[in-house]
C-alpha cells in the first residue's frame, strides 16, 4: 500500500512540474506581450506576433463580461494576470516543495517555521519529503 502512494505523490510532483513550466511559459509570453502592446505600434497579424496575440489572448479576454470596468479600464487582463502568477507559486510549491532556500517566495519568514524545513538533499526521498512537507503546510492553511 506504501508504494502506490510514493507511486501517487510521483505523479502529482511530476505533473506539477510540467504544469509550472507551461504557466511559467505563458507568463512569460503574456509579459512579452505587456511590453509589445505598450511599447511598439505593431500590427498584431503578422509572425511572429499573430502566435503570441493567439496564444495569450485567452488570459487578455478571459471573464471580460465578468469582471466591472473601473472608470472605463479593462482591468480584465491585469486580473487575469494575477490570478495567473498565483497559480504558478502553487505549482511551483507541490513540483519544488518548500526549503530553506525558496522559503521567501512563498511568504515564510518565521525562524521558527524555517527550521522544520528541509535544508539539503540526503537521500532519493528527498524530493517526496519535500512534496509531503509541502502538502502538510499547504493543509494548515
Amino acid at each position: 500500500m506504501d508504494n502506490i502512494f510514493d507511486f501517487a505523490e510521483e505523479i502529482i510532483q511530476i505533473t506539477s512540474l510540467v504544469l509550472w513550466y507551461w504557466i511559467k511559459l505563458l507568463t512569460l509570453a503574456v509579459e512579452c506581450r505587456y511590453i509589445v502592446g505598450w511599447f511598439l505600434n505593431l500590427n498584431p497579424y503578422f509572425e511572429p506576433f499573430q502566435t503570441l496575440w493567439t496564444w495569450t489572448n485567452p488570459v487578455f479576454t478571459f471573464g471580460r463580461s465578468l469582471y466591472p470596468k473601473f472608470f472605463g479600464l479593462d482591468l480584465t487582463p491585469i486580473i487575469n494576470y494575477r490570478l495567473l502568477q498565483i497559480v504558478e507559486k502553487e505549482f511551483d510549491k507541490l513540483a519544488h516543495g518548500i526549503d530553506e532556500y525558496n522559503a521567501y517566495k512563498f511568504g515564510i519568514t518565521e525562524s521558527s517555521r524555517l527550521d522544520n524545513l528541509p535544508t539539503a538533499p540526503s537521500s532519493n526521498s528527498y524530493e517526496l519529503d519535500i512534496l509531503s512537507h509541502s502538502l502538510g503546510l499547504l493543509h494548515n492553511i
